[in-house]
């Protein structure tokens, strides 16, 4: 009964990944209560995925569903000292801070540590008699704790004591498609999962039946209500392999094993791992690995000999 949970819980493992492969960190692995290493590895993947999410989809980036509409000048107002006066909403917005949060805090509370010795000294620059303009590159942290680069530019208005700060940022909006095409993004996507959960069902079969010859890639196919071409180009998709690779490599991995540890024939060793004649095998066998059968089993021996 655990061992029927625990392959549930690994099959969840499995979903998630493909999700987030696929873009999707919307999904969450459901805990089972277990005080396991296993309930362990959940919740680590469970905390990456909302880290992923919160990084990778915050204003400095575009979501694959959503496309840039306009740029617009996302600036702030400040006093000689670098005190955040006034704020615009694109500004406010790509930091996630309030204008009061924002109010009678000096920008330098928000730069990195790089970049906030780059801004005093352009302050002071700002603040001798010359240019009255000055470019720089600064990294601002948002509340989030997410690093945002901008490309600014500083202005000093002496009459008024204060100094604008405005860098260009990209709008983005959800894309509003046409319906029939929404549909067929979704049918898409509901496919792609079910492929997914079809290769994996094909991958257990596999594993678990070993000992039997590989059918033909037709008729495993056929068995699982899908075509040759997709189960190929799936397979090789999800688990960069091909079928007869995979199952060759698993059988020889399981003979490896059985040698290592269960005192039987090599022969009958062939035939427990699908393979015809001993031939056959002990060719494989050394095409992988670089020795032969009897050479693994006879180190095998002498270990036993020499520890008694």
């Amino acid at each position: 009964m655990q061992q029927e949970h625990n392959r549930k819980r690994i099959y969840f493992i499995k979903q998630m990944l493909f999700a987030m492969a696929d873009g999707n960190f919307n999904m969450r692995i459901p805990l089972s209560g277990h005080d396991d290493e296993l309930e362990a590895l959940v919740v680590l993947i469970n905390m990456v995925t909302e880290e992923f999410r919160d990084a990778i989809f915050h204003q400095g980036y575009i979501n694959p569903h959503q496309s840039y509409v306009y740029l617009a000048q996302a600036g702030a107002v400040l006093n000689f000292e670098g005190q955040i006066q006034m704020s615009n909403k694109e500004f406010r917005s790509l930091i996630g801070y309030s204008e009061q949060e924002l109010r009678e805090h000096v920008l330098t509370d928000f730069l990195t540590p790089e970049t906030s010795n780059l801004f005093e000294h352009t302050l002071i620059a700002l603040n001798q008699p010359g240019d009255s303009q000055q470019a720089l590159d600064l990294e601002l942290i948002s509340k989030k704790g997410l690093r945002v680069f901008m490309h600014c530019s500083l202005t000093k208005f002496k009459a008024q004591s204060q100094i604008t700060l405005s860098f260009i940022v990209p709008v983005v909006q959800e894309l509003h498609l046409h319906e029939y095409f929404n549909e067929t993004l979704i049918k898409q996507r509901i496919n792609r999962q079910a492929d997914a959960v079809l290769i994996q069902e094909i991958y257990d079969y596999i594993l678990e039946n070993l000992e039997e010859p590989l059918p033909k890639l037709k008729a495993l196919a056929r068995n699982f209500g899908t075509n040759e071409f997709k189960l190929k180009s799936g397979f090789r998709q999800f688990f960069n392999t091909s079928v007869y690779s995979f199952y060759n490599d698993e059988r020889l991995k399981r003979a490896h094993t059985i040698i290592s540890q269960r005192d039987l024939p090599l022969k009958e060793i062939a035939l427990l791992t699908g393979f015809s004649t001993y031939p056959n095998f002990s060719k494989a066998f050394k095409k992988k690995y670089g020795y032969n059968p009897t050479d693994l089993l006879r180190n095998e021996i002498n270990k036993d000999s020499s520890s008694e």
